[in-house]
């Protein structure tokens, strides 16, 4: 089992370390702010444009790595198919977790829909659709 690295600080060090990370945060939102981004799709966006060849994502199952301007082309199919296709307001992603699952769920992101993520580890995977 691996120990969290803040476990044993005193109250004054726990402190410091989450003014640290506040300041990070905030930092990180700054930069959003100053981009013009919407949401984390912006910022996917943004990351995979300057990294476009770098590896993005590496599937633990199967050990395949991706690029991440492989992700990104395979969430823009994703989001072009959602607009094209799909109405309802909220999309629920049923699958394991592997790059398509990533996909998906930047692909809806993408397409400005709401995921209701369903990671599971059975066979049955797909999309599902629901109208409320």
């Amino acid at each position: 089992m691996r120990k969290l690295r803040n476990t044993e600080l005193s109250l004054e060090a726990l402190a410091e370390e989450y003014d640290r990370i506040a300041s990070e945060e905030a930092r990180c939102w700054d930069e959003i702010d100053r981009n013009g981004e919407v949401g984390w799709a912006d910022v996917f966006e943004r990351i995979a444009d300057q990294h476009q060849h770098r590896t993005g994502i590496i599937e633990v199952e199967s050990g395949t790595s991706h690029t991440f301007i492989e992700l990104d082309r395979a969430a823009d199919k994703i989001a072009w198919w959602v607009h094209t296709h799909v109405k309802e307001d909220r999309i629920g992603i049923y699958h394991k977790n592997s790059f398509a699952y990533l996909a998906a769920v930047l692909g809806l992101a993408k397409a400005g829909k709401p995921a209701v993520l369903l990671l599971v580890a059975s066979k049955n995977y797909g999309l599902l659709v629901q109208e409320l």
